[in-house]
Parts: C-alpha cells; structure tokens; sequence
C-alpha cells in the first residue's frame, strides 16, 4: 500500500482486493492512510478506512522530529512533511481537508491524541486559519485549550497568526483567553506580535543552517536549472515558519521547499526582544 502516490482510487481498491496490507508502515511509521489524509484525497481515505485502516496509527521517528516523503499531485511531485508523532487528523487538519476530516471522525479518529510537541488536529487546523475544520473538530470535542511543549494553545497560534475567523470560534468554544505560553504572552498580547521586513541578503548573514536541496532527479535529466524564490516567515527562534511561493520551476519547487524548511536563523532582534521576520529566500539550482 505504500505505493501510493497519487489520487487513484482504483488502484488502490486492486491493491486492497489482492491483500495488500492496508497499515503497511514505511520509514517514521508513516502509513498511506496519513499521506491520503495529508494530500485530501477524500475517495482513497474512504477505501482506505473501508479496508479497516487504523485511523489512530502515528508517525514514530527514531530520531528527529520531522521528515518528508514523497507524493505527486496532478502528475507533479512534492514533499509531504510529517512530523513525530502525526495522525491521519492532524495531516488533513493541517491543510484543511474538510471532507476527509469528518470521514475520520466518523471512523473514530483520536480527536485530542497528540504530536511528540503536544499538537493536536485542533492546533494544526487553527494555526492555519482553517475555520470550518476547527468547527469540526470542535463539534467531536477537541480540547479548546490543549497545550503544545512551548504553551502554545490554538487560541494563541491563531491569534498571532491573523485568523480572526477562528479565534471568533475558539472563543464562543470558551477558549481560555487568559493562557500564557511559556515566554509569557497571552493570546491578546500573541495578537500584537511584532514582524519585522528584512531584506532577503541581509537576513541570509544570519543563516546558522542551511541544508542543501536534493536536485530532482526529473530536473536532472531534462537540464533544468534555475532559481526558485519564496516568502519566508521566519519565527521568533529563527526557524522557517512559513514559505509562500514567488517563483520557480515546477519540478524544483518540491526541493527548495524541503530544504528551506530545514533551514535555521539567529534570532532577530528589535528593542532587544526576539521577533517574527518576513523575508524573501533564494535556492539555486545549477547544473555543471
């Protein structure tokens, strides 16, 4: 079963129809039910669950927190991140997959089991702005004020993130409004969180780890080479937050991303405290 790649329904009820092990594990514990779940592909969950998948199997890494496996969507190739820990919920929480995540529930998804940083589907969904998921998972009582290792509740991540939305929702869910992180800030104060622009070559001085992208092997063949450009938010502790795409060919794009995730800052400073940064991050891909 960890053949699949795409969304391919058919294929997958062959599979299933000649025994295939539907909780097959590859490297990290990763089932095909949590790569369906994370991409949306709502049919394949459903054969999936069909075939008696376990909706509550988590990702479990020998070391390190997060890895990236391989997937393709619309015949293009990408990274699925996952990190320790991970449930089919969480993944289809993460990219607001509405539909899979009900199927989930309904097949009696763990709706408050937890990551190895104690995120939750609840977290994942709110910190995205993912408003009708979080009604969802609501509705299946998650714990409005489940923490995560650093204090971070969905009410905070959803604050200091914008989504207004959903902290409307979190709060007639009674969400504690008064839960303090561990550096101290409250959900209010999470809201005013300074981000500060920076110049793309100047906050590259600050790079303190930079893992280099893996050149696809597709982009090796055909001689593509180039340069793949995005938005970073980089947090408060200088690690990549968020990457939204400027520029770059298709089949490059999967890798710069996976790199820069990885990727580390010192902390950037303003009147003395650590704040957010927005910036714009290159990856070169060339070619001898």
């Amino acid at each position: 079963m960890m053949a699949l790649l795409g969304d391919h329904q058919d294929v997958v009820r062959a599979l299933l129809h000649a025994r295939a092990d539907v909780n097959a594990r590859r490297s990290g514990g990763v089932t095909a039910l949590m790569l369906a779940s994370f991409m949306g592909y709502q049919e394949v969950v459903r054969e999936l669950l069909a075939a008696r998948a376990d909706v509550n199997a988590n990702a479990s890494m020998a070391s390190g927190n997060t890895m990236f496996i391989g997937a393709s969507r619309n015949g293009q190739s990408e990274l699925v991140r996952i990190n320790n820990g991970d449930t089919a919920l969480m993944l289809a929480s993460w990219n607001g997959h509405q539909e899979v995540v009900r199927a989930l529930l309904a097949a009696k998804a763990d709706v408050n089991a937890m990551g190895a940083d104690g995120h939750t589907a609840l977290i994942a969904a709110s910190l995205n702005g993912h408003q009708e998921v979080v009604r969802a998972l609501l509705a299946a009582r998650a714990d409005v004020n489940a923490r995560m290792s650093n204090g971070h509740t969905a009410l905070t991540l959803a604050s200091e993130n914008g989504h207004q939305d959903v902290v409307r929702v979190l709060l007639a869910a009674r969400a504690n409004v008064n839960a303090r992180k561990d550096d101290g800030a409250t959900a209010l104060e999470s809201a005013g969180v300074e981000m500060l622009r920076v110049e793309g070559s100047v906050q590259a001085a600050k790079l303190i780890k930079q893992t280099q992208p893996v050149y696809p092997a597709l982009a090796k063949q055909a001689r593509i080479q180039g340069k793949v450009q995005f938005t970073a938010t980089i947090n408060k502790e200088g690690k990549v937050q968020d990457l939204k795409l400027i520029d770059g060919h298709p089949l490059l794009v999967a890798a710069a991303r996976a790199a820069v995730l990885q990727w580390e800052y010192e902390p950037t400073l303003s009147k003395g405290s650590p704040v957010s940064v927005m910036t714009t991050v290159d990856v070169d891909f060339s070619l001898p």
